[in-house]
């Protein structure tokens, strides 16, 4: 069945940035409920990144069977209220740890952690708009194409706010293997655009086969998120205290 595929591929690339802090060697613990919230922050830019890829307009080629779209569908908008949620933690529980954060909520705030709070704002609007489209009577054409550019503007802000701010991706081998990752799912939804895949797998969902809930999977995606995080935090403390330099690009930690 492809949803296993894909599935398997959505955890798979979500994960990534977090198995990028340990690409020339592991990240530095600071503090766990920090380092959790840092983690939150960090899957939520795989998960938004692959988001495009997760839209039944681009599948519909290879498996235009009705109830896999609709399955799509309902992954990609629940996915993202996941996502938005993971954002929101990410902001709250280092403003909970160091108050001083809240400086940069504030329009005195450095561009990079403006950058992030546009784009926290963009995913909530993204969310509403798209639960909503109908009862605020925007075209299919026109929403789409409002969906996707200010996605591609929300993408952008995040990663320059996760590489400016210099936080563990303050090595350029890691910064720019995160850039390469948040672009490819992009780069790719464009791509298709002019390159449609070609109809050559199924037509139809076979006889008797039951799709899982679009609920069940992303509660599962979620769950294996949060293990993850709460694991890479505790890999973290295992490693000797930090000395020779910060994780940040500031010192102390902000």
């Amino acid at each position: 069945m492809p949803h296993a595929r894909w599935l398997l591929a959505v955890l798979a690339y979500t994960l990534t940035p977090l198995a990028l802090l340990y690409l020339p060697g592991h990240a530095r613990a600071v503090d766990p409920a920090w380092d959790f919230g840092m983690a939150l922050g960090v899957l939520a830019a795989g998960g938004v990144a692959l988001l495009p890829l997760l839209s039944a307009r681009w599948w519909g080629a290879q498996y235009p069977a009705i109830p896999f779209l609709r399955l799509l569908h309902e992954v990609h908008l629940r996915l993202a209220y996941v996502l938005t949620v993971l954002a929101l933690l990410h902001v709250t529980v280092l403003c909970v740890l160091e108050p001083r954060v809240l400086e940069y909520l504030t329009p005195r705030a450095p561009w990079p952690m403006l950058a992030g709070l546009m784009a926290l704002v963009l995913f909530i609007f993204l969310c509403l708009s798209s639960r909503w489209r109908l009862q605020l009577g925007w075209r299919q054409a026109s929403w789409r194409h409002w969906h996707a550019g200010l996605s591609a503007l929300a993408l952008t802000g995040m990663a320059w706010h996760i590489v400016d701010a210099g936080y563990y991706f303050n090595r350029w081998s890691a910064a720019a293997a995160l850039l390469w990752m948040l672009a490819v799912p992009t780069l790719l939804s464009l791509w298709l655009r002019g390159h449609p895949l070609a109809r050559v797998l199924m037509e139809h969902s076979p006889r008797g086969s039951r799709l899982p809930g679009a609920r069940r999977i992303v509660s599962s995606i979620a769950l294996v998120w949060l293990l993850l995080a709460a694991v890479w935090v505790g890999l973290g403390r295992m490693e000797s205290p930090l000395l020779e330099a910060s994780p940040c690009a500031s010192n102390p930690c902000l």
